[in-house]
């Protein structure tokens, strides 16, 4: 069985990964401790081993989460142990110290790595156990010093020693409204730079984007910083659904990411998510399938801050979660939305990925996630462009980067490439209905052999 090993860094990155597998246990039917428990049925365990180590203990099995948490500092890990699933994780998981992180240039150069070996040996470890190791995936917030320095550090490493095997990066954006840090632009355009050339997958959760779901969707007047966390943990589980349960397509990281790069730099992705209670679904039959689709390209419900309706979509991952009935004809539904949409390219009926998993959301009956590779990221990207541009402009807080070890040509080769990569984007959005053909020759032209290595082989 391909196996995924998860890794956390910095604060932001452990509390929502802990969030995450927490969803994770509640899915697969396990205790606290990793147990099994007596209502635990086969669909919950046929792929556990995905996520989840085997160990045997006094009476069953025992299932250990295949993760590693990196942190500069203890605080977060330490919260996390003395939590109601302190229990769940080995004590090896945990790579901290007492370091106070204050920018991406002492966790990405200076402590970090130092960090950063130490963090390297329990990640090998970690791969070390997989029959077949399909993947990792990090979790950390571009804006955190931590996560974007040494989360970056990490992935570059990752890439060299492994890179056949597929990264992909769960990662949160604060905004200008949502977060504090005065040189959060900077952490958010240098780290940036990294996924554009290492990572292979970036589901992007824009923070402005989910204040405006938690305010308007489920009706947080003032919502705290959990709340966001667990938005992104409800999602980030339902994308991954289709690798660690029963589905109609054996989907692996692989796969998806095949499916959903057209081009290898454009991997940034938007997501969606749409969570209904049992009751909501329960006498509605073919009207509730109708509007689980409906909902799932819905703009309230897609974490963008741009309306697809005024981009172009060129991939998209749609994942239905519940024991959908086969008398309702979900493709000729999504097929229709997909060709009345001028704003999805032409060739997206041939590159979506639609898989139906039987095994639901904890405590509801269906649910849906999207992935959506479109031209709608540019907003977000352009948004922190700006704030960057306008601070590096002045070479404010720029000592606090070079007296680190970094220099000047750093922020601007990030720079520039952010600006190459928005252009990217215009570019195959303005080309209106691209052939086929020209998609393909594109491959055969430009992708190198490492790129094809790491995807095809």
């Amino acid at each position: 069985m391909n196996q995924i090993v998860s890794v956390a860094v910095g604060q932001p990155g452990l509390q929502i990964n802990s969030k995450y597998w927490n969803q994770l246990i509640l899915e697969h039917g396990l205790d606290y401790d990793g147990l099994p428990k007596l209502s635990q049925n086969l669909l919950q365990k046929e792929k556990i081993n995905v996520y989840f180590d085997e160990k045997k203990a006094k009476f069953s099995k025992r299932y250990v989460p295949r993760s590693v948490f990196v942190d500069l500092s203890d605080g977060t890990s330490q919260t996390i142990k003395s939590s109601k699933m302190g229990k769940l994780f080995s004590p090896d998981s945990y790579i901290t110290t007492n370091f106070n992180s204050i920018t991406f240039a002492n966790c990405m150069y200076n402590e970090g790595y130092e960090m950063a070996e130490i963090a390297l040996d329990q990640i090998r470890k970690e791969i070390e156990k997989c029959d077949l190791l399909q993947g990792l995936e990090f979790t950390f917030s571009i804006d955190d010093p931590c996560g974007a320095g040494l989360g970056s550090l990490l992935v570059s490493k990752i890439r060299e020693e492994y890179p056949d095997r597929v990264i992909s990066v769960c990662a949160s954006i604060p905004s200008f409204e949502t977060s504090n840090n005065v040189i959060s632009a900077y952490h958010i355009v240098l780290a940036i730079q990294s996924l554009i050339e290492n990572a292979d997958l970036v589901t992007s959760f824009d923070l402005k984007t989910i204040l405006n779901f938690l305010q308007i969707q489920k009706g947080y007047q003032n919502p705290n910083i959990d709340n966001f966390e667990d938005v992104i943990a409800q999602t980030f589980s339902n994308i991954t659904a289709p690798l660690r349960s029963k589905g109609t397509k054996n989907l692996n990281l692989r796969t998806i990411a095949v499916q959903l790069v057209l081009f290898p730099r454009l991997h940034f992705f938007i997501p969606s998510l749409v969570r209904s209670p049992i009751e909501y679904f329960n006498n509605l039959g073919q009207k509730g399938y109708h509007d689980l689709i409906e909902q799932t390209f819905l703009p309230q419900n897609i974490f963008s801050t741009t309306n697809l309706e005024s981009e172009k979509t060129f991939t998209a991952l749609l994942n239905f979660r519940g024991e959908i009935g086969t008398d309702y004809d979900f493709f000729e539904h999504i097929n229709s939305i997909f060709k009345k949409n001028s704003y999805y390219q032409s060739f997206l009926m041939n590159h979506s990925l639609t898989s139906f998993t039987e095994l639901p959301p904890y405590n509801e009956k269906y649910g849906s996630s999207a992935l959506f590779n479109t031209s709608a990221i540019v907003s977000t990207f352009n948004d922190r462009l700006k704030q960057f541009s306008k601070m590096f402009e002045k070479k404010a807080f720029i000592h606090w980067f070079t007296s680190e070890g970094m220099d000047e040509m750093e922020f601007v080769e990030a720079e520039n490439n952010l600006k190459d990569l928005v252009l990217e984007y215009q570019q195959y959005s303005e080309q209106g209905n691209p052939l086929i053909d020209d998609y393909e020759r594109f491959w055969e032209d430009h992708f190198d052999y490492e790129f094809k290595q790491r995807y095809f082989y």
